[in-house]
């Protein structure tokens, strides 16, 4: 009788065993269709070169993206990244598909792919294309005196908002000024301006914010000619499957859609005009005509060289002006 019930549990044991099998492995059928509803991966470094306007570049690229990845079933991973971290990490072997950088970070062009049909004359090297800016910003005069008319500018009641990646010299010198202009951290120059122990503040876009926030009336004057606050964004990745997605999404930043939507984050658009009178400050400053700039990969070697060219020029050197105007590249 004991062997009997032995046997019995044993068949039950074999028979749970031979069901389990059948249930918890998958045919090669269940595994295709698995891996068809992966979503793949586009990742994207974002590295902030220069003062913004308002907000978050990373959280805008993140929540801008929500679309693109619903209609694409893909999912786009935002990183922020500072210049040095994002070196140590392409030269440790650790390369993302997309990077938003500024100009000057010229790790990002051994790794770039050129783009077929987008162009844009200031990130072209070897007649190819290998990045294209989603956004920009821009310098311009503020004064506490509302109705300056900035005639009387020089190197004693001015002084140049230093922040980073800054060429304000740069932008000075191409519009004509003359003088050895004061210096100051941005936001020490900001409180000097608004204690009115200077008259006149040379800065961006982000000081512009800075008074809207405080609600302090401003004159403010438009710097023309020059930028190198762009935001650029390269095809990085090394898969080749990846590359017309990262393609799609590069044009999808370019869109009116997302365009519109840089008024979150307080820059301007490359194509349009997105601010209304409500933002009037900022909306003179995306109105300046811009035609020059520098080269995107340039070294920071070039950039600085480019500032003293510019240092010297505001002195009053002024035959090295056709040298610096050789140098910044025509923005088309």
């Amino acid at each position: 009788m004991k062997k009997k019930v032995e046997l019995i549990i044993f068949s039950l044991l074999s028979l749970t065993v031979l069901i389990s099998t059948f249930i918890c492995i998958p045919n090669d059928d269940d595994k295709s269709e698995t891996n068809n509803t992966e979503k793949t991966i586009l990742r994207l470094w974002q590295i902030d070169s220069f003062e913004g306007g308002t907000g978050s570049r990373t959280s805008f690229l993140s929540n801008i993206s929500l679309k693109f990845e619903k209609e694409n079933n893909i999912f786009v991973m935002v990183t922020s990244h500072t210049e040095n971290s994002a070196l140590l990490a392409l030269n440790g072997g650790d390369v993302p598909d997309l990077i938003s950088f500024g100009s000057s970070f010229d790790a990002v062009l051994p790794f770039a792919m050129p783009f077929d049909k987008l162009n844009f004359s200031s990130s072209v090297v070897n007649g190819k294309c290998y990045a294209i800016p989603w956004c920009r910003g821009g310098y311009a005069i503020y004064s506490t005196d509302i109705n300056a008319d900035f005639h009387d500018i020089n190197g004693e009641n001015t002084a140049i908002s230093i922040s980073q990646n800054s060429m304000a010299h740069t932008v000075l010198a191409l519009n004509g000024f003359k003088g050895d202009f004061l210096e100051f951290p941005s936001t020490s120059s900001y409180v000097k301006l608004i204690d009115k122990k200077i008259k006149y503040m040379v800065g961006t876009q982000r000081d512009a914010f800075r008074f809207l926030s405080r609600k302090t009336s401003i004159c403010i004057k438009p710097l023309e000619y020059f930028t190198n606050l762009y935001q650029y964004v390269s095809v990085v990745t090394t898969d080749e499957k990846k590359v017309g997605l990262c393609n799609m999404y590069v044009n999808y930043l370019l869109g009116n859609e997302v365009q519109s939507k840089l008024v979150k984050i307080g820059l301007m658009s490359i194509n349009s005009e997105i601010y209304n009178a409500e933002n009037e400050y900022i909306k003179m400053l995306e109105r300046a005509k811009i035609d020059k700039t520098l080269n995107a990969f340039s070294s920071r070697a070039s950039q600085n060289e480019i500032i003293s060219l510019s240092k010297g020029i505001l002195a009053g050197d002024n035959e090295k002006l056709e040298n610096l105007e050789n140098l910044l590249i025509q923005c088309l």
